[in-house]
């Protein structure tokens, strides 16, 4: 119960820091939203799964690379966009992925749509549609790369 307040109080102070908006009407508004995400965020931890101990410092770790990615990716697109030929071939990949968990395979697709000159379409089951601008833009995928990582982090490698 203790840590249930404490994120309701967590959550209305985060409200009023950033709507700055302080009459009645705002701060009740953000009391009650607070109320229902806590609310609702108790109901969704019973349903979900446990994660190893040592997600958070994988999923930590996992971060500078995945930003590391990003940052040559958006180099790599605007080289595409700013060539005068502007060399794209847009197409869809179907990738079979061997990542077990949906949590998993959700944190790659989301990586994959973070990534500029990729975006993840469609999720079924254990195959992600992705679209991406040329073969290179969708290297990390095609290579293995991005879905070892996230394996890693969820410690399904």
């Amino acid at each position: 119960m203790l840590l249930f307040l404490v994120k309701i109080f967590t959550l209305i102070l985060v409200w009023l820091l950033l709507s700055g908006k302080y009459d009645l009407f705002h701060v009740s508004i953000g009391i009650l939203s607070a109320g229902a995400v806590a609310w609702s965020h108790r109901l969704l931890e019973e349903e979900s799964p446990k994660l190893s101990s040592l997600f958070w410092p994988r999923f930590l770790a996992y971060l500078p690379w995945l930003l590391w990615r990003i940052l040559l990716a958006n180099i790599h697109t605007t080289a595409l966009i700013l060539n005068p030929r502007l060399p794209v071939q847009p197409h869809l990949i179907r990738y079979n992925t061997r990542l077990r968990s949906t949590e998993a395979r959700t944190l790659l697709a989301t990586s994959i749509t973070l990534t500029p000159g990729t975006i993840s379409s469609d999720i079924m089951g254990s195959t992600l549609t992705i679209h991406a601008l040329d073969d290179e833009s969708a290297g990390d995928l095609t290579s293995g790369r991005m879905e070892k990582m996230v394996g890693w982090v969820f410690g399904e490698s």
